[in-house]
């Protein structure tokens, strides 16, 4: 699962394309990109896809909002329904422990879980879960690998990362960043601390 996934909101980008900004992202060390764009008509949707799968798809993994063959993964949101047939690689949101009992049930390969910090993308959107939010997560019987979202700065990997979480994910600061290569590579570098990071349920 990614120690390290950026998550893309077009209404973030100025004047910028989308799929530049991503591209940008990618040349400064992201490998897994969640196209996420929940508001985006389908044939849109596609299209941005179809671009960022022949801009980047031979250096990131793209993860999608729904099943798609030619995605490495799909992204749930806290309420979508388990698709039928399940993808291979399959992660939803969860907010608080029960949204996180339910993606334990369905056998989900990882979680969003967030907001971590205070976020500019969704101000009031919370409570916060810090690193102890985090711990709890990942000490939850069964839990998949824990994702932190939701203003996670370079600086909070090591706190996340000894809480047990299994990386972090990156929306508005990378989507919004003056210079999206150079912060990119600045949170890769940060996403260093978790290779190697064993799960609660591996052996140490």
């Amino acid at each position: 699962m990614p120690s390290l996934m950026l998550v893309t909101d077009r209404r973030q980008v100025g004047r910028r394309r989308l799929t530049d900004v991503v591209g940008a992202c990618v040349a400064g060390g992201i490998r897994n990109v969640f196209l996420r764009e929940r508001d985006l008509p389908q044939a849109e949707y596609d299209e941005v896809l179809a671009t960022m799968r022949r801009d980047i798809a031979d250096r990131a993994a793209i993860f999608t909002r729904s099943p798609d063959p030619r995605a490495a993964g799909c992204q749930l949101s806290s309420s979508d329904r388990l698709p039928s047939p399940r993808p291979p690689i399959v992660g939803r949101s969860a907010h608080d422990a029960d949204e996180l009992r339910r993606a334990i049930d369905e056998g989900l390969d990882y979680v969003f879980a967030g907001p971590y910090a205070e976020s500019a993308s969704k101000p009031g959107h919370g409570p916060a879960l810090g690193a102890r939010g985090i711990e709890a997560f990942v000490r939850l019987p069964g839990a998949p690998p824990v994702i932190a979202i939701g203003g996670v700065r370079p600086a909070d990997a090591p706190d996340i990362a000894s809480a047990g979480g299994h990386g972090i994910a990156v929306m508005g600061p990378l989507m919004r960043a003056t210079d999206p290569t150079d912060l990119a590579a600045e949170y890769s570098r940060a996403a260093a601390v978790f290779v190697g990071v064993p799960h609660p349920s591996e052996p140490m």
